[in-house]
């Protein structure tokens, strides 16, 4: 349900959240790279940084400068309690966006992500959109036995096969209605 044809000033706000614990920054770095150019109107769209490394202080700091040079926001909290749920619990207490994007710090999003999913938000009885995701760094099965992408993970091989089978591309796997 593609968004082109609605005035900015009609479309949701945006959080898109990049929750993170000790991955290596090059790697959020990527990710944050990727959800800043993300078509949607700058105004409507806010990135954050959910860094739940405090036991980390200068993966931290270097977060934070990876931050300020590329225009994200850090957002941090004192404890680890419930993990990434915890994380993004604290984040939605913190952020005011109408709409929240939740990306893997090692997941890049195509470009026209938010241009093909926000328009299932329209629809008052959506309340969850889940898309198929493919990952950029090796699974352990590729890490561990050095296939270097010889072969497909399962979560990629299994998501593509469904996507095109279901959607033709153009759809996310799934639209959760409102009861």
């Amino acid at each position: 349900m593609p968004i082109a044809q609605i005035p900015d000033a009609q479309l949701p706000s945006v959080d898109v959240y990049i929750p993170t614990y000790n991955e290596d920054v090059a790697i959020v770095r990527k990710t944050a790279l990727a959800a800043l150019v993300l078509d949607y109107p700058a105004a409507k769209k806010r990135v954050y940084i959910l860094d739940d490394g405090r036991k980390f202080p200068d993966r931290r700091e270097k977060l934070r400068q990876m931050c300020q040079e590329l225009g994200c926001i850090l957002m941090t909290r004192d404890n680890n309690d419930h993990a990434k749920a915890g994380n993004i619990n604290t984040a939605m207490k913190r952020t005011q966006g109408e709409l929240i994007l939740i990306l893997d710090c090692d997941h890049i999003p195509s470009k026209q992500f938010l241009q093909q999913t926000v328009g299932f938000f329209l629809n008052p009885k959506v309340a969850l959109v889940q898309t198929p995701h493919w990952f950029y760094n090796p699974d352990p099965f590729e890490r561990n036995l050095l296939t270097q992408g010889a072969f497909q993970s399962a979560t990629n091989c299994s998501t593509k096969s469904f996507r095109k089978a279901t959607t033709f591309g153009t759809r996310p796997s799934s639209a959760v209605p409102l009861p």
